[in-house]
C-alpha cells in the first residue's frame, strides 16, 4: 500500500516538474513529468481505499485541474507539433539520429495520447 509520505513526497516532485515545463518540451522530460503524475494519481486512489490520507482527494483534484486540464493538453498540442515539424524537416540523407528523435517524439506522443484516453 502506498504510504503517506511517498505521497507527499511524490506530489512535491509533481509540482517542481510542472512549475519547470516548458512547451514544447523534451521527449524524456515528458516521460517523466506523466510518469510522476500517474504515480501520484495511483497513490492517492491506494491510500483512498485505506483509512485513507487526510490530503490524497485533495492533492487527487489539484492533479486533476493542474496537470489534466492544463498542461496535459499542452504538452500533446507542443509534442504534436514539434513531431510534425521535425518531420517536415527530414530529408532522406539526414543522420540517423534525426529519424531517432522523431521517434521518440511520436512515441511519446503516443504516451500522452493514451494518457489522455484513460482521462475520459
Amino acid at each position: 500500500m502506498a504510504d503517506e509520505s511517498a505521497l507527499e513526497e511524490g506530489y512535491a516532485k509533481l509540482r517542481g516538474l510542472m512549475a519547470g515545463a516548458a512547451i514544447p518540451m523534451r521527449a524524456e522530460q515528458a516521460v517523466e513529468l506523466y510518469y510522476c503524475a500517474l504515480s501520484v494519481t495511483a497513490m492517492c486512489e491506494a491510500l483512498s481505499r485505506g483509512p485513507g490520507h487526510p490530503r490524497a482527494s485533495e492533492i487527487r483534484d489539484s492533479v486533476s485541474r493542474e496537470f489534466d486540464s492544463q498542461l496535459h493538453p499542452r504538452i500533446l498540442a507542443g509534442l504534436a507539433e514539434s513531431a510534425r515539424e521535425l518531420e517536415e524537416s527530414l530529408k532522406p540523407d539526414d543522420p540517423p539520429e534525426s529519424y531517432e528523435k522523431l521517434r521518440q517524439l511520436m512515441s511519446t506522443k503516443e504516451f500522452a495520447e493514451q494518457y489522455q484516453k484513460g482521462l475520459k
